[in-house]
């Protein structure tokens, strides 16, 4: 039996609506256990060959880094510093999940990961002071 087109669209937009819901759970779980500052948790969210960028400006461009989950852990410490004093916001960025990352009222950094199979894949991270000047 031949699915309709309207049939189609539906299942692509319930899939759609699953994949978001999914992503945003990732989204809060990784940034829960950011601010848990429970490593282990953190370097479970991410995936083998999870791969973090990092844009801090400075006129370069950002470069992805094939780090894996212990390395893209230590290198989000070094980028959002000490979770104790971090407050982590979840929003909508470009039609996904993101997190807004400040400190003392100031942003310092926006991150968006993405994945699938409950683990992050890909994660972007913006803590170029130049480009966090609306997110204040």
């Amino acid at each position: 039996m031949r699915r309709s087109r309207n049939q189609r669209r539906r299942g692509w937009a319930r899939r759609d609506a699953e994949a978001a819901v999914a992503a945003t759970a990732l989204t809060a779980l990784l940034g829960d256990a950011y601010l848990a500052g429970d490593g282990a948790a953190l370097a479970r969210l991410l995936g083998p060959d999870v791969h973090l960028v990092v844009d801090r400006g400075g006129g370069g461009a950002a470069l992805p880094v094939a780090a894996g989950p212990a390395c893209a852990v230590a290198l989000l410490r070094c980028v959002l510093g000490e979770p104790s004093t971090l407050r982590l916001e979840a929003r909508p960025m470009n039609g996904r999940s993101g997190l807004v990352a400040s400190r003392g009222g100031q942003v310092v950094a926006v991150a968006v990961p993405s994945g699938t199979a409950g683990a992050v894949d890909h994660l972007w991270v913006v803590a170029d002071p130049a480009k966090l000047q609306h997110w204040g």
